[in-house]
């Protein structure tokens, strides 16, 4: 143990990157396993559109949750930054930035889940130039 403190690997720190990863499968699996079992219908888009609007509810709890797991994400980003930044800042900056590439993938897709719905959620508006 006083070797991984040595090393500038602090345990408190080891167990809070697992204990945001235990979140992250557990928010993660109930937002990209569970809801889009329970909402979406292959090859049936207006089946699709019922099940949305009858679970408008269940919807918004997994958009909730996968934001949760990109925030949680940048959190453990941050944490094992600091962790290997002592035992290699080259690899801790390239691990770090492509962790932050992933995120901002994450979030794209997030929104392109989220914006064909909106469609279906909210009643057309009509902007103009005026």
């Amino acid at each position: 143990m006083t070797n991984d403190i040595q090393n500038g690997l602090p345990p408190k720190d080891a167990r809070n990157a697992g204990a945001l990863y235990l979140t992250i499968a557990i928010c993660g699996g109930f937002s990209i396993g569970f809801v889009p079992s329970q909402i979406v219908v292959a090859s049936d888009a207006t089946a699709t559109a019922a099940n949305l609007m009858d679970q408008l509810g269940l919807f918004r709890l997994g958009v909730l949750a996968d934001s949760a797991v990109i925030l949680l994400e940048i959190a453990i980003t941050v944490i094992l930054y600091q962790m290997f930044h002592s035992v290699s800042p080259r690899l801790a900056m390239i691990a770090l930035v492509s962790r932050l590439g992933m995120i901002v993938v994450m979030g794209i897709n997030l929104l392109l889940w989220v914006m064909p719905r909106l469609t279906t959620i909210m009643p057309q508006v009509d902007i103009r130039l005026r």
